[in-house]
């Protein structure tokens, strides 16, 4: 029987956002594109020695696989969640869009077009636009070794800028690893989480990979 074991605050049974608020698409952090993650089907998952730290560690039956693979693969189901907040442009709660709008006014446009929100050695946190017009999307790159102290970092400094965690969630907000991050990675199967720890996913997405875990 195939399962999926959660990490953090992200329980075996995928915690639904339709219950609790109610790339795939990879966004650029150049241009305000958006790029187009090869989907790959969720496998058997367990709980790795990084338990608690954005990290899921995947048995895989086929060895050669992981010479082919990216470095690090990013979590299919929040991937297509990710998507999906980004073309239906969720409403904010009129705290969160009066905070969301200072913030894109206090960013800075470098020479390479980039809307930079925060710059640390650690994380870097950035405006994309969204091309189809409406809300774009807060991108964060995780430059750190430590990424997971990283993650958490980044995300609790848009909590201090007045963002709800339903926010952050909704904006929304994705986390990706920086290239030498990942490289270092590779080898290791593991697979990382994209949104925070403390997002969900719609319904019906979760019903839809329970039942490719099922074999349905």
């Amino acid at each position: 029987m195939r399962e999926i074991a959660g990490i953090g605050e992200k329980d075996i049974n995928f915690k639904s956002k339709a219950e609790e608020n109610e790339q795939s698409d990879k966004v650029s952090n150049r241009g305000g594109a958006l790029r187009r993650l090869s989907e790959r089907p969720i496998g058997k998952f367990v709980r790795g020695a990084m338990v608690g730290m954005s990290l899921i560690m995947p048995m895989r039956e086929n060895v050669a696989e992981a010479r082919t693979s990216p470095p690090v693969e990013y979590l299919q189901i929040a991937n297509d969640q990710i998507e999906r907040l980004v073309n239906e442009k969720r409403p904010l709660a009129e705290s969160d869009q009066r905070a969301f709008e200072e913030i894109k006014r206090n960013m800075v446009t470098d020479q390479f077009g980039n809307h930079i929100i925060q710059r640390t050695p650690d994380y870097e946190i950035d405006y994309i636009n969204n091309p189809s017009g409406g809300r774009g999307v807060i991108q964060v790159k995780l430059t750190a070794d430590f990424f997971p102290a990283a993650k958490d970092n980044a995300t609790k400094w848009l909590q201090q800028q007045n963002l709800s965690n339903d926010a952050i969630c909704r904006l929304p907000t994705q986390f990706y690893l920086d290239k030498p991050v990942a490289e270092k990675l590779r080898g290791q199967d593991m697979i990382f989480d994209p949104q925070a720890v403390f997002c969900g996913y719609d319904k019906d997405l979760v019903e839809k990979y329970q039942k490719m875990m099922e074999g349905k």
